[in-house]
């Protein structure tokens, strides 16, 4: 039975952008060759020589890595404080990185104006992705995205969008090194626009920020290294192929208008049949192999043998393959994940039917990374004491759904409900992160009790965090059975993940007799006590 989820509503295709901070220099960084040319002439360059400095800069900028004009050291020295006085090369300010236990590194940016986005680095075997973002926020309200329950602020600048590219870059070292060997790895292998935000609702400045970003000289990454993801926004379709000419993701997600209505609201604007027409001229228009389309795997509401057939005839005669996403949960999620074995039904009958039907790999969840998590960490954290206690089933308030890892010897405490964001203490029962008195409370009654437990379960193993947010998996090689089984001769259950790794959760309600057997279970596991 299909859940029957009240859909928001969808906001119009034209937003009104928010008047940026005056500044008294003009930021070079996201400026197409074109606008970069005029804006040297307007500032005095000589036009018979805007051309040549176009491009002394523009390879010092986004080849070599360089924000100063002082180290540009083919521009006479007068030219280069010429540009100093006029110019600027500046990038959006990391507030927080965050490298998850697969290797995610999330990046919480500040842009100008004080508002925050996120942007996610996915490293692979052989390639690295880096998902940006295009806007603070998002207009579509798509139900199950956790960006979608933040309001648009505003669309990001082309700069702002090129920025989030080159911090990638920095903080992974990978800008040439002058009279270095030249190294062909490239770290940041591919973009996708699948961060916050939608593309097409920023069109202009997304489609300069690539341009420069698929600049041969500079930054190098072909259209084919690049997936502009869309909900549909209809018009722009045709625009992205002809002007940008990237790869195109579609988030499909429902193979019948009155599903997807609900959860890609822009449906009721342009419904299935209408993306569906527009689609079929993409990979023509822009040389394009396939069309990407995006389908979260949604237990009980999207994926059953009839979607999937469904889906299969929709988009027949369209070169696609179906990137299946297990959903990524969020506090406060209305939906629940497919079981594996749902999702791997699903996608056998899409690959009988001819297309490929990949499993996308669930990555950074530990840190709130994964593909519909996203949401500035300001916006997680806005609600006041006052608010949270009025919104936050009273059962939750004082029973204490996990623990879970941050990062090594960090330990944070949440809870079911999607209004308090969590609080991290560390080995030392310190609190660190969000921290406003409610939350401090939550958490006063199990902070002792974590602390002690911390240090036991960092000598027995290697900690990191389960798919779901409701479980402390603990790697103990070869030993997790017997440990499970200790646990239980003093009547606590601990869950048995696998021959080498244990769950643990612990509340609130936890007793220092509960306590003492976990501690007891792994502790008999510690080095030099086997």
């Amino acid at each position: 039975m299909t859940a029957q989820i009240a859909a928001p509503i969808t906001q119009d295709l034209l937003t009104i952008p928010r008047k940026l901070p005056d500044a008294a220099r003009a930021n070079i960084v996201g400026l197409t060759r074109d606008q970069l040319h005029r804006a040297l002439i307007d500032a005095g360059t000589p036009e018979r020589q805007a051309k040549m400095r176009v491009g002394q800069i523009w390879q010092w900028v986004y080849h070599w890595g360089v924000r100063d004009f002082a180290q540009m050291t083919n521009l006479a020295k007068d030219y280069r404080a010429f540009l100093a006085e006029r110019f600027e090369i500046a990038l959006p300010e990391i507030v927080t990185r965050q490298i998850s236990a697969d290797g995610t590194r999330k990046y919480l940016l500040k842009i100008a104006g004080g508002h925050e986005v996120e942007t996610v680095y996915i490293p692979e075997e052989n390639r690295g992705t880096l998902c940006i973002s295009s806007q603070v926020g998002c207009t579509l309200t798509c139900s199950f995205c956790h960006t979608g329950t933040q309001k648009l602020v505003r669309n990001l600048t082309a700069g702002e969008i090129v920025g989030q590219v080159m911090l990638a870059r920095d903080d992974l070292g990978e800008w040439p090194v002058p009279g270095a060997p030249k190294d062909e790895t490239r770290l940041v292998s591919n973009v996708v626009l699948m961060g916050m935000g939608e593309p097409l609702y920023n069109f202009d400045n997304v489609r300069d920020a690539m341009k420069v970003v698929m600049d041969g000289e500079g930054i190098s990454l072909s259209r084919r290294r690049i997936t502009l993801s869309t909900s549909g926004i209809v018009p722009e379709i045709a625009k992205t192929a002809e002007e940008i000419g990237c790869l195109l993701a579609v988030s499909f997600h429902a193979t019948e208008d009155a599903t997807r209505d609900r959860l890609v609201p822009v449906n009721k604007k342009w419904n299935i049949e209408t993306l569906l027409a527009a689609l079929r001229d993409y990979p023509r228009l822009s040389n394009s192999e396939r069309i990407t389309f995006e389908y979260v795997m949604l237990d009980g509401v999207n994926d059953s043998d009839a979607d999937a057939r469904r889906l299969v005839k929709l988009i027949r005669g369209i070169p696609a393959k179906i990137n299946l996403i297990p959903f990524n949960e969020w506090p406060g999620a209305p939906y629940k994940r497919s079981s594996w074995e749902r999702i791997e039904a699903f996608a056998d009958i899409v690959h009988k039917a001819g297309y490929a039907s990949p499993i996308r790999t669930p990555r950074g969840e530990d840190i709130m990374a994964a593909c519909g998590q996203l949401k500035s960490a300001t916006e997680r954290g806005r609600k006041s004491a006052a608010q949270i206690a009025a919104e936050v089933n009273p059962k939750y308030r004082v029973n204490l759904d996990a623990l879970r890892l941050i990062t090594p010897g960090t330990l944070t405490v949440g809870t079911l409900s999607d209004a308090p964001p969590s609080i991290c203490i560390n080995s030392q029962g310190q609190f660190t992160g969000f921290d406003n008195e409610l939350l401090r409370a939550i958490a006063e009654g199990v902070h002792d009790k974590a602390r002690r437990l911390a240090a036991t379960l960092s000598e027995a193993g290697e900690l990191s965090t389960a798919s779901f947010f409701d479980t402390l998996t603990v790697r103990v090689p070869g030993k997790a059975e017997q440990i499970v089984a200790a646990a239980a001769e003093g009547g606590v259950h601990l869950r048995l993940v696998d021959a080498d790794r244990v769950g643990i959760s612990i509340g609130e309600d936890a007793t220092e007799a509960d306590l003492a057997a976990v501690a007891d279970a792994f502790g008999a596991t510690a080095p030099g006590e086997d």
